[in-house]
């Protein structure tokens, strides 16, 4: 299940703005790992744990360390 634009402002306030922000930076540096924490903790919220997962492991693979406590949560 992908949650909708409405889904995803009703759970995280200004949820749009958000991803709008991360998306231009994705943009900017799709392989940075900050972005890709930003990423998953955007999905965690939202309850889109795969996608969450997948950019936490991305950002590991990259050299952040501070993906690993959330992919052990």
């Amino acid at each position: 299940d992908q949650a909708t634009d409405a889904d995803r402002s009703a759970i995280v306030p200004n949820g749009g703005e958000v991803d709008e922000l991360i998306d231009r930076a994705a943009a900017e540096a799709p392989e940075l790992p900050a972005v890709l924490i930003l990423r998953g903790d955007q999905e965690r919220l939202l309850g889109e744990v795969d996608k969450a997962r997948d950019a936490y492991r991305r950002a590991l693979e990259r050299g952040s360390p501070a993906a690993l406590p959330r992919l052990v949560d």
